[in-house]
């Protein structure tokens, strides 16, 4: 119930921006019509790609900055844990090796989760998400070396996190513009691992913890109410068919919980039948 309701939640979000993109109305349709770049579905003509394909349409541009925050989430959160190892309770060198060897578990456990299929990659990236946001907050409010081993589990689930959104992404991104896609997230990665490097020499390593668990937070949630799952599909052609997946998961959304109502009315109808007889 609760993967239908984020799911709903998710639908919701994607069909506002493309309402919202609806204001060109006839006038872009007609043009679009007309644009041999966005009729992917016909063999011979060329798909518009590159960046221009994905922000072409409003629901493909909001899921482009969802993943592009999650990149940027995952680099700041990967390297300012590292940077601030020096700052944590026990020797430095030993918070140097544990910080390397945490990296082992997180990125076979990363692997390992994508695919198994109660989980998938939505639920996987926003579960890994959570963890480490939970992590921080812990270890910002912690003392000694029970906040070194609440920041490395962080650490580990954010390592895992990149496994998971890396694989997320290439599934997301149509083939026009999966190389420009993974380009842009890649770079927004290198921002936050930039931006981490001034946070935690500006900060306490409290203070850049909750900012941390700040922007995992945020980044969970973005996914599980921007993106699609992608577990069991093909790779997409056309941003039409990453938008198409929306449409066939909520109208199979709609079957279950009808199917659901029938049964429940028809459970109804039987025990007022058998008090009727009793009566």
């Amino acid at each position: 119930e609760v993967a239908v309701y984020g799911n709903a939640a998710a639908d919701a979000v994607l069909d506002a921006a493309e309402s919202a993109g609806a204001s060109g109305g006839a006038r872009s349709s007609s043009l679009s019509s007309s644009d041999p770049a966005s009729a992917p579905g016909k063999v011979g003509e060329p798909v518009a790609g590159g960046l221009v394909g994905l922000f072409r349409r409003p629901a493909m541009a909001l899921m482009t900055v969802c993943i592009t925050y999650a990149w940027l989430t995952v680099g700041g959160v990967y390297y300012g844990i590292n940077f601030i190892a020096g700052d944590l309770p026990g020797s430095l060198y030993q918070n140097a090796v544990v910080s390397a060897l945490v990296e082992l578990p997180g990125t076979l456990l990363g692997n390992v989760m994508v695919d198994v299929p109660s989980l998938g990659r939505k639920t996987t990236t926003v579960l890994l998400y959570a963890i480490t946001a939970g992590s921080c907050v812990c270890a910002a409010f912690m003392g000694g070396m029970l906040r070194t081993v609440v920041a490395y589990v962080g650490k580990l689930a954010i390592s895992s996190a990149f496994c998971a959104v890396y694989v997320y992404s290439t599934e997301i991104f149509h083939t026009p513009s999966r190389n420009a896609g993974l380009g842009l997230a890649s770079q927004m990665a290198r921002v936050g691992s930039g931006a981490a490097t001034g946070l935690v020499t500006a900060l306490a390593v409290p203070t850049s913890m909750l900012m941390f668990a700040a922007f995992s937070g945020v980044a969970a949630l973005a996914v599980q109410l921007c993106l699609v799952e992608t577990l069991g599909h093909p790779l997409p052609e056309a941003v039409d068919e990453v938008l198409g997946r929306r449409k066939r998961r909520g109208a199979a959304a709609g079957a279950r919980e009808e199917s659901a109502l029938l049964r429940g009315g028809g459970a109804m109808s039987d025990g007022a039948d058998e008090d009727a007889l009793a009566y």
